[in-house]
């Protein structure tokens, strides 16, 4: 008898003795154990909430606020769980840990209240996949729930860009990300929804986001593909009339190649039939027009239609016609510097009084606060006359990122929602507000609304078109992800997505940083 004959032997011999106890058993089915949680304000979900046992298996709040623990070795124990949120937190106990104990129970369901410890109201995750991934495994939703579907089979997006156009909301992103392979799509993807509205939809709930796709993959399509290698990153999307005064959806592209250097720009307007944006003009890789990835700002002003673009500051603008948006020449920049047959032969424009002069200017640079740094350290201007005076609490001068400036209804004041660089607790995921009387400024007096720990949330935008009690709520979206934030520890599906945010104007908190500085 050799080795193998004797294993088999044996094998068949232990099978018999142990094969009717094994077919006679029933394995008992274990029903997941919910964990929900709850904003204590305002009793909604609270999602992106990580909630962790001792031994480390995680779980993350889904859209819902929900979590569905159904392992097998936690049933019947007592379960000590550590919870973090961004912006959020549970009490903690005598030795500092915040957290929850509880029983775990096949079936069984607990209801966690957390404090917001900031002014901005996380919603939902706007893009992505499994936004009700929780949910559809505790069996509180049903897998075909539009809500809790995989749209275009998009599981990351970068950077939005929203407009009105044809009596709907037009969305674009930057790169998107698909499940199939880790390279996507890097030609800007869009899609449409409705506007808000009764019977239609609410932002407090859900977007209603429809895609234009691909019909061979049913992967979100490129809706901005321009000649050349890599990327198309696009940006200052609006709206603009053409000769004979038809609506047309338009933007500002650029072509990049590594490591992230821009070689042309271009300007594209939308064709409708087939659903992409078609290049208009081509230019080389010189910064023009608008700052790139800006955010549109539409106003009538003395019977005349401008568009803005902010970033965050709305210091560059042009007739909304489709001749001029094109037309580098056209766009007019707010400065106090006087152009010089050089650049190092500019200077600061003030007037008989010694009052800084500034005014629109065609074929300038928009002043920014890297300028503005720049003529202080020169000594040629004050930061007590700018227009840019963003300082915290402790006094330290805030670096603006991307952001938004709108007028509000609500607080009767032009209000900015921006992101910091270089901020605390984390570098690119700090998020600011401030108000002023005139949309140009000066700025200052920021509050802070919104906190990361060690993670970004960029390019925020906050979207007017969807705002609602006459402003006095309003909404922000930005992107939540791990570039930039120097963390490796990516937050499983919230990861390089879209966050929608809420902002109550009327939190006390909003007034009282005003009034106290």
């Amino acid at each position: 008898m050799n080795r193998l004959q004797f294993l088999c032997i044996c094998g068949m011999g232990w099978l018999a003795i142990s094969g009717p106890s094994w077919a006679g058993s029933e394995i008992p089915g274990i029903e997941p154990f919910i964990i929900e949680v709850l904003d204590e304000a305002t009793n909604r979900p609270v999602p992106l909430v990580e909630i962790t046992t001792v031994n480390h298996v995680r779980h993350i709040t889904d859209n819902h606020g929900v979590t569905a623990w159904n392992e097998p070795d936690l049933m019947g124990e007592e379960v000590f769980f550590q919870v973090r949120s961004h912006g959020y937190e549970m009490q903690a106990d005598g030795f500092g840990y915040r957290g929850r104990r509880e029983r775990m129970r096949s079936g069984g369901k607990v209801q966690w209240k957390l404090k917001r410890t900031q002014i901005a109201q996380r919603l939902y995750r706007i893009t992505g996949s499994g936004r009700l991934s929780e949910s559809q495994s505790a069996g509180l939703v049903n897998f075909d729930d539009p809500e809790a579907v995989t749209r275009a089979r998009v599981v990351g997006q970068d950077s939005v860009q929203m407009t009105p156009y044809k009596n709907q909301l037009h969305w674009l992103w930057g790169d998107t990300s698909r499940l199939s392979y880790p390279l996507g799509n890097f030609h800007s993807p869009s899609a449409r929804t409705p506007k808000p509205g009764p019977g239609q939809w609410s932002p407090l709930l859900s977007i209603p986001i429809r895609y234009f796709t691909d019909e061979k993959t049913g992967l979100a399509a490129e809706t901005c593909r321009m000649k050349g290698d890599g990327p198309t990153w696009a940006g200052a999307m609006t709206t603009v009339a053409d000769q004979t005064g038809n609506e047309k959806l338009v933007c500002w592209y650029s072509k990049i190649k590594p490591p992230l250097e821009t070689y042309q720009r271009g300007v594209a307007v939308w064709n409708d039939e087939l659903n992409q944006f078609e290049s208009l003009r081509r230019f080389g890789p010189e910064p023009i027009g608008p700052p790139d990835g800006s955010h549109d700002l539409r106003i009538t002003e003395n019977g005349e239609k401008w568009v803005y673009f902010m970033d965050p500051f709305p210091y560059c603008r042009v007739k909304a016609t489709l001749e001029d948006y094109q037309d580098p020449d056209k766009y007019e920049y707010w400065t106090c510097l006087k152009p010089g047959t050089k650049p190092e032969m500019t200077t600061i424009d003030r007037d008989s009084s010694g009052k800084l002069q500034f005014r629109w200017r065609t074929r300038a640079r928009a002043w920014d606060q890297k300028s503005q740094q720049e003529w202080i350290a020169k000594k040629q201007i004050r930061f007590e006359e700018c227009p840019i005076q963003m300082k915290s609490d402790t006094g330290d001068e805030i670096l603006t990122a991307r952001g938004t400036v709108a007028w509000n209804k609500y607080r009767k004041r032009w209000l900015m929602i921006f992101g910091q660089m270089f901020g605390k607790p984390s570098i690119l995921g700090e998020i600011w507000y401030a108000e002023s009387e005139v949309k140009m400024g000066p700025w200052k007096n920021p509050v802070k609304i919104m906190t990361h720990e060690k993670y970004s949330f960029y390019n925020v935008a906050h979207h007017i078109e969807i705002d609602s009690e006459d402003g006095k709520t309003i909404f922000l979206e930005g992107t939540y992800t791990t570039l930039f934030s120097g963390n490796d520890n990516p937050t499983p599906r919230y990861d390089y997505n879209q966050i929608l945010y809420s902002l109550d104007l009327s939190d006390p908190r909003i007034s009282a940083g005003f009034s106290q500085k």
